[in-house]
């Protein structure tokens, strides 16, 4: 869509785009336009504060609530707009035709207004800078030519099927501001919900549930765009416009290359692609890759196994993942699961225990302090009772200057409650047989 105007209904072109793009998505009334204004002026709001003051953290733009609160603790004003001009917003936009009555198609249908043609158009508009056919000539035939590569990936978890164009790039125009397009993509193999949830959790990203089921299909739109702003990518029902479209890719596999895609070992293709760049860098080693990457996952299935995400050993195959399991290699799974276990929980145990001691004793961790950490990590003791335990051995005051308690204050306070406390006999006679048990031990 070519944009003459440089504003909108009295917005700036971006922002009576990204208004319809809402409204395209949420309910079309007055309402919705002043959340949405609001919201706009917000951000501009918190990033001119943050070019004043950059301590304030960005993440308070996307905030919705307490903006009063976040106003007063931040030292900056903001002024919300109101509601008679989000009605003139709207009546514009009704006025100018983005915006049309809306046609119930069901009784429970009982929206008033709904987003016209002209205002989907807008929705869909690239405000990219205007270029000539031939350059985007040129931008359809690397976009065939990704689609290809796409296709040749068996580890991705879709394929590009169809790509459909629509929109000024159809016409004899050789002034364009974007390529309108419809991407199609389809699953390479039945498992395909199950491959994505483990291509999404293998990425190194948090995902919710519903981000990581759509993953494999958002990732190969991703690498097809490839990040050109001059494509506009647009949603299938777009298909349904009444309008001029024309096919400018279309695959579907045949028999043989369906097998080979449900052959495909997609689990496997992540270790296995890091155990050749490992072989490749070790000459000296003579092994089959494809048992070692198997290997490499048997060792990361029991690193994994813990329910709990935050106590795993081991998380996903990113960052070359495989390194530190393949120093390793040469022993059994279970062997060297063990003896990396044993390594990261020591690592783990002794960062914590000496976070505690530099911060609440400051005191350096040196090969002396580290023995007695280790000590106390075989004895499996806790964290910040191993650091008071060490505290006094070593005869350290506390010595943190600020005002917060931390928890190592805390619990030397739990400490001294108990030790001061008298003990019955019974108490005192079981905790000599516990004592004698474990000597005995």
């Amino acid at each position: 869509m070519k944009l003459e105007s440089k504003s909108i209904a009295g917005l700036p072109v971006k922002t009576a785009r990204d208004l319809m793009r809402h409204l395209n998505v949420s309910r079309v009334d007055a309402e919705t336009v002043l959340e949405f204004l609001n919201d706009e002026r917000w951000r501009r709001t918190v990033d001119a504060a943050c070019k004043v003051n950059p301590r304030i953290p960005n993440g308070i733009r996307q905030r919705d609530t307490d903006r009063k609160d976040i106003c007063k603790i931040w030292g900056f004003k903001f002024t919300p707009v109101k509601a008679a001009e989000a009605k003139r917003v709207f009546a514009a936009l009704l006025a100018e035709g983005y915006l049309e009555p809306n046609e119930p198609e069901h009784e429970f249908d009982k929206a008033k207004y709904q987003t016209s043609k002209k205002g989907r158009r807008l929705a869909a508009a690239n405000l990219t800078k205007r270029f000539e056919r031939s350059k985007a000539d040129n931008e359809v035939a690397a976009l065939i030519a990704r689609a290809n590569e796409i296709n040749a990936r068996d580890e991705l978890v879709c394929f590009v099927h169809k790509i459909t164009a629509f929109g000024s790039y159809l016409t004899d125009s050789n002034d364009l501001g974007d390529i309108d397009l419809v991407v199609e993509v389809a699953p390479r193999r039945e498992k395909h919900t199950d491959e994505s949830h483990y291509r999404a959790n293998n990425s190194g990203k948090t995902l919710d549930f519903s981000a990581s089921l759509t993953y494999g299909d958002i990732e190969v739109l991703q690498l097809l765009r490839a990040r050109k702003t001059r494509l506009s990518f647009n949603t299938r029902s777009t298909l349904k416009l009444d309008t001029e479209f024309r096919v400018l890719f279309e695959w579907l596999p045949d028999a043989k290359r369906r097998a080979e895609m449900e052959a495909f070992d997609w689990r496997l293709h992540e270790p296995l692609r890091q155990v050749n760049e490992w072989l490749a860098s070790n000459p000296g080693i003579n092994a089959d890759p494809v048992e070692i990457a198997r290997w490499c996952q048997d060792v990361a299935d029991m690193l994994s196994k813990n329910r709990n995400w935050a106590y795993r050993l081991f998380y996903h195959w990113d960052n070359n993942a495989a390194q530190g399991l393949l120093p390793y290699w040469g022993v059994t799974a279970s062997q060297a699961a063990a003896e990396i276990a044993h390594s990261m929980l020591w690592d783990r145990y002794r960062e914590r225990v000496a976070d505690y001691i530099t911060d609440d004793y400051k005191k350096p961790v040196d090969a002396l302090i580290e023995t007695a950490i280790h000590l106390h990590f075989a004895r499996d003791t806790d964290y910040i009772d191993a650091a008071i335990l060490i505290a006094k051995q070593f005869r350290w005051k506390f010595s943190r200057s600020d005002n917060w308690v931390s928890r190592l204050e805390r619990r030397i306070k739990e400490m001294e409650e108990r030790d001061s406390q008298p003990v019955s006999r019974g108490a005192k006679a079981e905790s000599l047989q516990g004592t004698w048990h474990r000597k005995s031990l």
